[in-house]
């Protein structure tokens, strides 16, 4: 996904550009049932989880996505940050450290795409969840990572939502991701010109579509 799945970012409509919240603690903002360590998973670089974003973890997200290749796909700092808080803060997004070697190495989250309103691209269907993910540290991209949390992340929006696909919004200059999401079972829909970053690739993997096998251990391992 290089290491940073790009998405739209600036098309967020004005009332959800904020990061006001009023809905209860961090922990409440999240969906009580998605609250837990995801499946475990592998990369050449150690094994690979999720675990739930809180709001301790803000610090660590505020200085990834100051960094330029993460911005490259995410947006400004603010646009960024404002996206992970609108995330965060919706009852219909499951928000996640990517852990790599038991250390915090990314973030990825997926939210439906029914919140994006008007921004929506014509012919995403009702039900879809958006997926977005980058890899921060340098140390864990290149070794797999990020894929392997993709499908962690998909499988737990799958195994826990009513979900009927989940979408990403790929930068046609970035071929890297596209394989990777290729790979992953997405199939490619149509071209969607994203106000901030140009031409973009909306891909869907339907509920139930298969990917190609990625490294896995189970608990007894």
């Amino acid at each position: 996904m290089g290491d940073a799945p790009s998405s739209r970012r600036d098309a967020l409509p004005s009332p959800l550009r904020t990061e006001g919240g009023g809905r209860g603690g961090d922990e409440a903002r999240l969906q009580p049932d998605l609250f837990a360590q995801s499946s475990p998973g592998t990369s050449q670089h150690g094994p690979v989880e999720l675990r739930p974003l809180t709001r301790a973890d803000e610090a660590l997200i505020d200085r990834w996505i100051t960094q330029p290749e993460i911005q490259r796909w995410w947006g400004d700092g603010a646009s960024a940050f404002a996206e992970v808080r609108l995330a965060q803060e919706s009852p219909s997004a499951i928000c996640r450290i990517v852990m790599v070697g038991g250390k915090p190495a990314g973030y990825g989250h997926a939210i439906d795409a029914g919140l994006w309103g008007s921004a929506l691209p014509e012919g995403l269907q009702p039900g879809t969840w958006d997926v977005d993910l980058f890899i921060a540290e340098a140390s864990a991209r290149g070794r797999g990572a990020g894929e392997t949390a993709l499908g962690i992340l998909i499988d737990e929006v799958f195994a826990t939502t009513m979900a009927l696909a989940v979408s990403v919004f790929v930068s046609i200059r970035n071929e890297a991701a596209v394989r990777i999401y290729e790979k992953a079972g997405f199939r490619w829909v149509r071209i969607w010109e994203d106000p901030a970053f140009g031409p973009m690739w909306l891909m869907v993997r339907e509920r139930g579509a298969t990917a190609a096998t990625r490294p896995r251990t189970s608990s007894g391992d």
